[in-house]
């Protein structure tokens, strides 16, 4: 199996898996080539299958990722630097500017 293989296959577990509750990101390794599923809990687990074609999938579990603002400290107190207007999607587009 070659790298393009994997990568392949990542391809598809993204588009199958990171739709799912729970998921939180996904990535791969080449040596031992394998598919890494990053999950926002342990109840998630069975919902993923255990390989992607023919790839091996490794289950870590990280927690819920949550955006953060940075800080101005005035005086004593915190202050966000900048609100969001609405939720903070984790598969949508941002745009930066």
């Amino acid at each position: 199996m070659s790298a393009a293989d994997i990568k392949e296959a990542r391809k598809r577990a993204e588009e199958m898996l990171l739709p799912m509750e729970g998921v939180a990101g996904e990535s791969h390794r080449e040596d031992p080539p394998r598919i890494i599923v990053y999950l926002e809990d342990e109840e998630y687990k069975d919902k993923i299958p255990n390989e992607m074609l023919g790839f091996k999938i490794e289950i870590v579990v990280i927690g819920k990722i949550k955006a953060s603002t940075k800080l101005l400290q005035t005086g004593k107190r915190l202050v966000p630097t900048y609100r969001y207007s609405e939720p903070v999607s984790r598969t949508g587009v941002v745009r930066p500017m």
